[in-house]
């Protein structure tokens, strides 16, 4: 019985369907939720993400965090806290706006959320308030005795230099406490100070000097941060107002992509009743709210319900990982093309995808220059143990060890070399590399190096046309903001399934009859 409709047809109306629904959810997107192709750097949507842990001892636990209040340069749009069991509310205390979790009864490792998402605003605060506030008391100076001593008058003496302004002495200590090796900063260090942090050597030499110091805590808005401790700027009192300081730069003024939690006063955060307690911060640039902070007009537009499972609903770090995710279509597509249509022979499938996601991170040329350095030393001890005879298991066990300790001593050597690109070579997929290795020495054996080194060259070479199209940051943002796309993609791959022509590097062979 024949089928109503052929393979062919069925695929072209799965394709219809697809696009169809793909531009349908595009329309709505860019219609009603004010989604844009081309991305809107001015109005970027930041989501910062809060996560306090600690261990309950089955006793009740109050957990406070100083929240952002008025930060300069940016105005909130929305704020939560998605905890179960905890019951959350937010409390003035010394005039400082503070979120505070409360529960009866907690053991174990606990994890408290809070998010916040702002914007770069003008209309908003654009600083601080530096000439009302009183100064903080100079903190107790520590008894400096000997080589310390000296070394206290060294610092202070080599920063004043001659006719220096307070905001340049303030600075020149700054950078001398950078210096990994300043003699004078290393002989405090060894000294009874040797447990402060930096801010603390720092504003003990400010009060030696009669300057009043203060803590300002933060988070640097960089994209794809992840579990990154608190910044920290200082704060130095002189001529009547605050100034504030970069601690890893020197740098005078508030650093305009530094969001502001905490200045001085209160803790950045406080758990009561709990123990081994700790606050991480993740950071995202949100694109779906990247064109004119999109939640509002999705909620307008009575969009709350795809949002609120849509993966822009997830925690930063995982749309973080997300963002790369998505791209990974894309670069399926060029390798079906690459083997279907063109007619390249790659070394596995899909692992120019693969080594495509390495290169995203390591960047391309010193991916490139990794990769070969692991693939060389690799295929020579391969070599030697294709000597010994040994059975497929053991033998690819073997290289997969040795993988791994040429990763570390390639971490090792470039660290020490001041390489840091180096130290991304464990971004490489350690299974793949080791098959890779395998893979081009039975290739080798079997068919000769021509041949070996032809399909290695072909691999790299898709991996790198992949890097060019999915290490694009407009791709990447139609990618992410538009991720029904992907359904266009496998449409195209579903068509390109069914295709049996020839390929391009096959059509050398009819050349004598063209020419006839």
């Amino acid at each position: 019985m024949k089928q109503p409709f052929s393979i062919k047809l069925q695929l072209y109306l799965i394709f219809a369907v697809l696009c169809a629904v793909t531009a349908a959810m595009i329309y709505y997107k860019v219609k009603y939720m004010g989604f844009r192709f081309k991305p809107q750097v001015k109005t970027e949507l930041w989501q910062i993400e809060a996560r306090i842990s600690f261990y309950g001892q089955n006793q009740p636990v109050t957990v406070k965090m100083t929240t952002p209040d008025n930060p300069p340069g940016y105005s909130i749009q929305s704020e939560l806290s998605p905890v179960r069991r905890y019951k959350f509310t937010t409390e003035e205390e010394d005039g400082i706006r503070r979120a505070v979790w409360t529960c009866p009864k907690v053991t174990g490792i606990q994890r408290l959320y809070y998010m916040v998402k702002v914007f770069k605003s003008s209309q908003g605060t654009t600083g601080f308030d530096v000439t009302d506030n009183e100064p903080t008391p100079l903190p107790q100076l520590p008894l400096w005795k000997d080589t310390a001593a000296v070394a206290v008058k060294q610092i202070i003496k080599k920063a004043r230099g001659k006719d220096t302004t307070d905001e340049e002495f303030v600075s020149n200590v700054i950078r001398m406490l950078n210096e990994p090796k300043n003699p004078q900063v290393n002989a405090l260090l060894i000294k009874p100070v040797g447990d402060d942090t930096k801010y603390d050597l720092f504003s003990k030499l400010m009060a030696k000097e009669k300057y009043p110091t203060r803590k300002i805590q933060g988070v640097f808005l960089r994209q794809g941060a992840k579990w990154q401790n608190p910044n920290l700027l200082a704060e130095v009192y002189y001529d009547k107002s605050w100034h504030i300081f970069n601690l890893e730069t020197g740098a005078a003024g508030l650093p305009g992509n530094f969001l502001v939690f905490r200045r001085g006063g209160i803790s950045l955060f406080d758990v009561i009743g709990a123990r081994n307690s700790k606050i991480r911060f993740s950071v995202t640039k949100s694109v779906i709210s990247a064109n004119k902070l999109y939640p509002a007009r999705a909620k307008k537009a009575g969009g709350g319900l795809w949002l609120y499972f849509s993966v822009y609903s997830l925690p930063a770090a995982e749309q973080n990982a997300f963002k790369k995710l998505v791209m990974i279509p894309l670069g399926i597509l060029i390798i079906v093309l690459l083997r279907n249509v063109v007619g390249i022979n790659t070394m596995g499938t899909f692992m120019p995808v693969l080594l495509t996601l390495a290169f995203m991170e390591t960047k391309l040329v010193p991916g490139l220059l990794l990769f070969s350095v692991i693939l060389i030393v690799g295929l020579s001890i391969r070599f030697y143990l294709s000597r010994l005879n040994l059975l497929l298991t053991p033998r690819i066990s073997s290289v997969v060890i040795l993988v791994i300790i040429l990763m570390m001593a390639v971490s090792v050597i470039s660290f020490h070399a001041g390489l840091h690109e180096g130290l991304t070579v464990t971004f490489f997929p350690l299974i793949i590399i080791a098959w890779t290795i395998e893979r081009s020495s039975i290739i080798w054996e079997e068919d000769g190096p021509v041949t070996a080194l032809k399909q290695l060259g072909a691999s790299v070479g898709a991996g790198v046309l992949c890097y060019l199209a999915m290490g694009d940051f407009y791709v990447q943002h139609i990618m992410y903001s538009f991720m029904e796309l992907n359904l266009v993609v496998m449409g195209i791959i579903l068509l390109l399934g069914t295709y049996t022509g020839y390929r391009l590097t096959e059509l050398h062979r009819f050349a004598s009859l063209v020419k006839k």
